[in-house]
């Protein structure tokens, strides 16, 4: 995710700021908090492009979802509602 190749990729970060951050990490110069927060916020933007935007993820397939039984108390009536839900 954070090679130069993805990073230009993707097209979201400047693809020479990111290889001078983890070059500057890499060789245990002073790492600062910023630079620990700008590679955490690159690194959870690739991530997310690459699951939502490029869709690495397959859809599942219609037997490998979870179907989820719900049961909510009317608090007026008391009444029970049952609710089926897939996901």
């Amino acid at each position: 995710m954070l090679s130069e190749e993805k990073i230009t990729e993707f097209g979201i970060f400047n693809a020479a700021y990111v290889s001078q951050l983890k070059k500057k990490m890499t060789l245990n110069k002073h790492v600062s908090e910023i630079d620990n927060m700008a590679i955490t916020a690159v690194l959870s933007t690739q991530i997310l492009y690459d699951l939502y935007i490029n869709k690495s993820i397959p859809a599942l397939q219609e037997n490998e979802l979870v179907v989820l039984n719900i049961t909510i108390i009317d608090e007026s009536s008391g009444k029970r509602i049952n609710h089926e839900h897939n996901t």
